[in-house]
């Protein structure tokens, strides 16, 4: 199988350590991308054939609407969803295809809606539902029963308490503790999280 990613960098870099054995990789871009160890490809996102990941990261905030624009301008196309050989998904999950499971992380019979990521050493514990496009920094931690709605960014080290709802497009910013319902889309941050 040949698997083209859509954007290159340091993202790109880390997927390709989730990679099963005998998959090769090229990364589609309209640049060059300095130190990428696998080959750009230069058509159009359009015309790549097999199956895609989208690569482009949802932090920093501003790229958010160009992951959007690129998950609604593909919709029709074949993803893969890719879990790293430490990482612990339970059964009774459901991961819908182009989400990106890293290393140590932990998802505990919870749903994952497509083009999730869950970054390394994450914890999404029972019963939590992500709807699409939505990215979980490295070491946050979702308690039981969260629901969080898409295109939303939950930044590094962020912990949201059992039962939390978060609005469609917010973004909790590194380190902060969601305690209540979010209803209203802005960034939160701080403990417990306020809107900035």
């Amino acid at each position: 199988m040949r698997l083209t990613f859509i954007g290159g960098g340091g993202h790109c870099r880390s997927l390709l350590s989730l990679l099963p054995d005998g998959v090769e990789a090229s990364y589609a871009d309209p640049t060059e991308q300095p130190g990428m160890p696998i080959p750009r490809n230069p058509l159009p996102d359009d015309q790549i054939a097999g199956p895609l990941h989208i690569s482009l990261a949802l932090a920093p905030a501003n790229s958010l609407s160009r992951r959007r624009a690129l998950i609604d301008s593909l919709q029709s196309r074949e993803f893969v969803t890719l879990v790293a050989p430490s990482a612990v998904v339970t059964p009774g999950c459901d991961i819908a295809p182009g989400c990106a499971i890293f290393h140590r992380a932990v998802v505990n019979q919870s749903v994952l809606g497509p083009h999730c990521i869950v970054n390394t050493g994450a914890i999404v514990e029972h019963d939590c539902h992500l709807a699409e496009n939505v990215f979980l920094g490295p070491g946050v931690i979702l308690c039981g029963s969260v629901h969080i709605g898409r295109d939303c960014i939950i930044g590094a080290g962020a912990i949201v308490l059992q039962g939390v709802h978060i609005a469609p497009g917010t973004i909790v910013g590194a380190g902060a503790t969601v305690v209540r319902d979010i209803l209203t889309p802005t960034t939160y941050i701080g403990t417990p999280a306020k809107p900035l």
